[in-house]
């Protein structure tokens, strides 16, 4: 039996490529299943006796199939920088309330140590309560300044109180709110590469059909051919 075309499409003869398949692709054999590997082995070794059409499918597929790969990777790359922005974003949160929250405990302290510092001046103011009345009137000065102060600095210490707590809740909210949209993002991703990668199953399906109606065109070309050289022997043996 002479080399001859493998899975011929005699309705073909005059196809013209559509794609630049006279050389097969190159495959990245790391990248696909052993079956695969084995299949494709066997096709490159006969690409040359293949019509160009099961060429052109071939390299179609094998196309849009490392597209949809790299396509793939880059959206698994963009899931795992948002996944590390998300924690960025939640770790620095984390560290602001923190820091609200030391500086709160710490004013109060402050505060404290003021109004020991004053209870220990009024006890004085008290025993001097017995001098002359212009030193009385100093005295009197000196409760008014610092009664003031004390009344300045707790007016310090619950607005600081209020603008923590304000604080806290619009980071408590701008985190929740961004972890929400990166959420989101990373399902919508994940979303994405789910479709690739059913695209790619479908697109290995379809080829593996095209394989086994090819395979079994083949067969019958042989065994048509086989019955022609039984026809062929048996019209020589009537001539004879």
């Amino acid at each position: 039996m002479s080399e001859s075309s493998l899975w011929k499409i005699e309705e073909l003869l005059e196809y013209t490529r559509k794609f630049d398949s006279e050389l097969p692709p190159l495959y990245d054999f790391e990248q696909v299943r052993p079956i695969h590997r084995e299949i494709e082995v066997v096709i490159l070794e006969h690409w040359s006796r293949l019509h160009p059409v099961i060429q052109d499918f071939v390299t179609s597929w094998w196309q849009q199939w490392t597209t949809l790969k790299k396509e793939i990777e880059g959206l698994s790359v963009e899931i795992k920088q948002k996944t590390s922005m998300l924690l960025n974003y939640k770790n620095n949160s984390e560290v602001k309330i923190k820091d609200l929250e030391e500086q709160i405990k710490t004013k109060p302290s402050e505060l404290e140590k003021i109004r020991s510092d004053l209870q220990e001046k009024e006890q004085k103011l008290q025993e001097l309560e017995g001098m002359d009345e212009e030193k009385q009137l100093g005295i009197a000065n000196l409760r008014i300044n610092l009664e003031k102060e004390l009344a300045e600095l707790n007016l310090n210490l619950s607005e600081m109180q209020t603008k923590f707590e304000s604080t806290q809740v619009q980071v408590v909210h701008s985190f929740e709110q961004k972890q929400m949209i990166f959420e989101s993002e990373v399902a919508s991703l994940k979303e994405q590469v789910a479709s690739q990668e059913q695209k790619i199953q479908d697109l290995k399906n379809q080829n593996q059909t095209i394989k086994v109606q090819n395979e079994n065109l083949r067969i019958v070309e042989e065994k048509i051919w086989e019955i022609n050289e039984k026809l062929r022997g048996l019209s020589f043996t009537e001539t004879e």
